[in-house]
């Protein structure tokens, strides 16, 4: 993956900013060309989002389609909110069900959910408009003391097949490790 940040009022090799699509009919082209895995992304990401309401009120419930109390908690938290509760929530049956795990296991789990919301975000709220026809699009900005800095993102089909298919596996990751982590606290009930 390509990127870099720089200062809002510099230059950037990769980035002219007379670099631009010759006309709206050619940006509008590569927008339809990249459009199908932007959407997908999305998709996928609110699938994972699902995935952890469930897990949460499952560990909390032994039921997690069954109650509703859970989710009105649920339905006030962003993602990271959500991530985080499941990770502590994983951490405290592992300490206090003495479940032995690889070391880091869990951290894979928390940095897997972690990149996911990271890609999700970059997608979500990329100057889609802004795309140069080297690919490069700002995907955020951030004021500091120091000034305004803008990353930029090189978005190629190759790489968001990546990004879709890490988006994509991360459900499936987090379910395993769950039925691995009850699993293991039910042989030692």
């Amino acid at each position: 993956m390509s990127e870099f940040k720089k200062h809002r009022s510099e230059d950037h090799p990769d980035l002219d900013i007379l670099d631009e699509f010759e006309n709206e009919d050619d940006l509008e082209d590569k927008l339809d060309d990249i459009a199908y895995f932007i959407g997908r992304i999305i998709i996928e990401f609110n699938s994972l989002e699902s995935t952890l309401e469930y897990l949460i009120a499952e560990q909390l419930t032994h039921a997690g389609n069954q109650d509703d109390r859970t989710y009105v908690f649920l339905a006030e938290m962003m993602f990271q909110g959500k991530a985080k509760a499941l990770i502590n929530l994983y951490g405290q049956i592992i300490e206090y069900g003495g479940i032995k795990l690889e070391p880091n296991e869990l951290t894979k789990i928390q940095n897997h959910l972690e990149e996911s919301a990271r890609i999700r975000n970059e997608y979500a709220h990329a100057h889609w408009q802004e795309l140069n026809p080297k690919g490069y699009v700002r995907v955020k900005t951030q004021a500091s003391k120091k000034g305004i800095f803008q990353k930029y993102r090189l978005f190629d089909i190759e790489q968001m097949k990546k990004d879709l298919y890490y988006v994509m596996e991360t459900p499936s990751i987090i379910g395993e490790f769950d039925e691995k982590i009850m699993g293991l606290l039910h042989e030692r009930v």
